[in-house]
């Protein structure tokens, strides 16, 4: 029940904490999901089994997708907070 004594303190605190929500959420989708981009270029590189829908566009093309996809998700996550120092920023 200690929860509640912050619910003014949220309150008052809505727009910033919603920023740092809508920060938040597409930070960790991104680095969530690199992980599994670069999983999926090695085991095409390793001819193991992949997602379905990549086996479907072929070897080639496959891997230049996700190559392509790789930078994405930090690329956009740095691009909403160009004011912000990300630490994700690719040079």
């Amino acid at each position: 029940m200690g929860w509640w004594r912050m619910v003014p303190y949220f309150w008052s605190e809505r727009k910033p904490i919603a920023l740092a929500l809508g920060l938040l959420v597409p930070v960790a989708f991104g680095n969530a999901l690199q992980p599994l981009l670069l999983g999926q270029a090695v085991s095409l590189m390793r001819q193991e089994p992949i997602l379905p829908w990549l086996q479907q566009l072929g070897a080639t093309s496959s891997l230049k997708l996700l190559i392509g996809l790789l930078p994405w998700p930090r690329i956009w996550c740095c691009k909403g907070c160009s004011a912000i120092r990300c630490k994700a920023r690719v040079s």
